[in-house]
């Protein structure tokens, strides 16, 4: 709210400054959007990674020890 009385005191003609409020909030939204799918995105690869070693590993193992070696 304050940086919004901010933006409205500021002396500039309605129509120019209704314009840069709509880009601006428009950009941050798109900014936001983006980064939580980035976000997302890196953890999904992170986790599946992480996964896939951590399968890799028990299979290793199960297949040096054997099947009767289960943890």
């Amino acid at each position: 709210k304050i940086l919004v009385s901010a933006v409205r005191f500021r002396p500039s003609p309605p129509q120019n400054q209704a314009v840069t409020m709509k880009i601006r909030s428009g950009f941050f939204l798109w900014y936001n959007i983006g980064t939580t799918i980035y976000y997302f995105i890196f953890i999904w690869l992170l986790m599946s990674a992480i996964l896939r070693q951590a399968t890799q590993n028990i299979i290793f193992t199960k297949r040096i020890h054997g099947s009767e070696n289960d943890f």
